[in-house]
């Protein structure tokens, strides 16, 4: 389940825990306070937990989702070694006018060991499901504008031939 919730397949899932002991943070709105450096590239967030746009005293922890792939498919994380989380400083009277950074070494990081067993069979499983219906959908699609082609090749051929009899 909990493999199943950090939607790995699509996004780059990070846990942030914060325990305010002092003044209350103002992060909101929290997706234009946080950045994931990926090599030279900068994330925004995909999604996160709405929760840490309210003001924050005492204890909060939530997930931030990254995007995984950039829009031709390719994997953000292929090939970088380290990559860096930056929240916007100006969040509480402490670290005001500061960035506050923190660093993953993930050149040794093998996602393939999450995924062994019983339980990655019945992921993937429902990964290929998913992956087929988007699959048949394109392929509505794409008969859907094939048909119309051929509509259109076939008037204007029929038009050729009435021009060609004159």
């Amino acid at each position: 389940e909990l493999l199943k919730a950090l939607q790995l397949e699509e996004y780059i899932p990070i846990m942030l825990s914060f325990d305010m002991k002092g003044a209350p943070l103002r992060m909101a709105p929290f997706d234009n306070k946080v950045t994931l450096w990926v090599g030279g590239k900068k994330l925004s967030p995909a999604d996160y937990d709405k929760r840490f746009n309210f003001k924050l005293s005492g204890k909060r922890e939530g997930l931030v989702y990254f995007p995984r792939y950039d829009e031709n498919g390719k994997s953000y994380l292929q090939g970088v070694s380290t990559l860096r989380l930056t929240i916007d400083g100006n969040i509480g009277p402490i670290t005001m006018g500061k960035q506050i950074d923190f660093f993953w070494d993930v050149s040794q990081d093998d996602p393939s060991k999450l995924y062994q067993g019983r339980v990655a069979a019945q992921l993937e499983l429902e990964r290929l499901i998913k992956r087929l219906n988007q699959l048949k959908d394109q392929k509505s699609q794409l008969e859907e504008q094939l048909a119309g082609i051929e509509k259109e090749i076939e008037t204007v051929e029929a038009r050729i031939e009435e021009l060609q009899k004159e």
